[in-house]
């Protein structure tokens, strides 16, 4: 009895997979039709409450024209000493270049929801959450860029 074994092509196989390896290469360059993320400028600041440095505060940086390319808000958080970095795709990588209204809200805890803070009640009564009647704008250009101070006066402890 002999017993059938096909023969495999090797030239079918190989422009088979080519043509698969070709195509995957192409969506992958191609990024499916999306426009790159905007390029960020690294942006720090300082926050304080009744003239003294305040941590825990949550800074959002909301674009004046949002566009499909910018339209999410850079934020950061205050450290101890009022210092604040803002994060718009990665952790501390800045804002894209523009104009933006500043909101702030201090919240009265955190809830630790899946190893991410979650801010709780605001010590400042939603007076400066609202980017509608937001008391302070800023410019953010190319290149590094300190902001100035952020000043709260008359908070709630």
């Amino acid at each position: 009895m002999i017993k059938y074994v096909p023969q495999v092509s090797w030239r079918r196989f190989h422009s088979a997979s080519g043509l698969g390896m070709l195509t995957v290469a192409a969506f992958l360059l191609c990024g499916c039709g999306e426009e790159p993320r905007p390029l960020c400028q690294p942006v720090s600041g300082v926050i304080q409450v009744n003239g003294k440095p305040t941590k825990d505060l949550l800074i959002s940086y909301h674009p004046q024209t949002a566009t499909p390319r910018n339209a999410i808000a850079a934020t950061g958080r205050s450290d101890e000493e009022g210092r604040y970095t803002l994060s718009s795709f990665l952790p501390n990588d800045g804002a894209p270049p523009g104009e933006y209204t500043i909101t702030v809200v201090w919240p009265t805890s955190f809830q630790q929801i899946g190893g991410q803070d979650f801010p709780v009640g605001d010590r400042l009564g939603g007076v400066y959450a609202n980017k509608a009647n937001a008391t302070w704008k800023a410019t953010i250009r190319e290149g590094e860029s300190q902001l100035p101070l952020i000043e709260i006066s008359k908070a709630k402890n």
